[in-house]
């Protein structure tokens, strides 16, 4: 089997998205925000409060770890979209709306972090936009999936 060179760069997103995850296991926190699939603004006060000071440094570690993993995958949709979806403005749109609700909540959430409060200026739509993050993701990859699928079974 021979190594296709147009698909080194995929290779090369795939290993540093896999290298970023991991570096985020091993010097992050588990307990994040980024995390639930929905929160409300009482829960996300309940964990910031809760955090040590130690506990925020890794959390902000975490949150800049997240924006190089989001930007990461964002560029692997956007290939990705490239290949299986038509061509124009509308699916490159697509595939970006997961980055785009994940930038908003990671920039949110170290603005937070760094707040000397950061229980006290929790926006009441974060919980949404990381729902949103969630379920938009879920649904470009399997719009991305069917699309794939449904090229592979169709007769040439």
């Amino acid at each position: 089997m021979r190594f296709d060179r147009r698909r080194a760069p995929d290779f090369a997103l795939v290993l540093a998205a896999v290298l970023i995850a991991l570096s985020m296991l091993v010097w992050g926190t588990l307990d994040s925000l980024d995390t639930h699939i929905w929160y409300s603004q009482e829960t996300a006060r309940h964990l910031l409060e809760a955090l040590t000071p130690h506990q925020r440094d890794v959390y902000r570690r975490t949150e800049f770890l997240d924006l190089g993993f989001l930007t990461v995958y964002s560029l692997l949709l956007l290939r990705a979209g490239r290949r299986v979806l038509h061509r124009g403005v509308g699916p490159v749109v697509v595939v970006l709306i997961p980055g785009a609700f994940d930038l908003m909540e990671t920039v949110t959430i170290l603005h937070l972090l760094f707040a000397q409060n950061p229980g006290a200026s929790i926006p009441p739509w974060l919980g949404a936009v990381t729902a949103l993050k969630w379920t938009s993701g879920a649904l470009v990859l399997l719009l991305l999936i069917g699309r794939r699928v449904g090229r592979s079974a169709a007769p040439r």
